[in-house]
């Protein structure tokens, strides 16, 4: 949905890394490894969901852009 963005909230995030395999491997590659994190790639979120699908902690919402 090109009218929302992901966010990635820390406090759920068990960093498992599904969200991140899932849009760089089928998606559109908006989410990237740094510094024991999981970030968003907010230019390139298209909100298509699937990190979301993929999260098993919840630990992922979206906002407008």
């Amino acid at each position: 949905h090109p009218w929302v963005k992901a966010l990635i909230d820390y406090d759920r995030c068990n960093f498992c890394q599904r969200c991140y395999v899932a849009c760089r491997d089928v998606a559109f590659g908006a989410i990237e490894i740094e510094d024991s994190r999981v970030l968003v790639k907010q230019e390139l979120c298209e909100g298509c969901g699937l990190c979301r699908v993929v999260c098993k902690k919840d630990a992922i919402r979206y906002v407008s852009r």
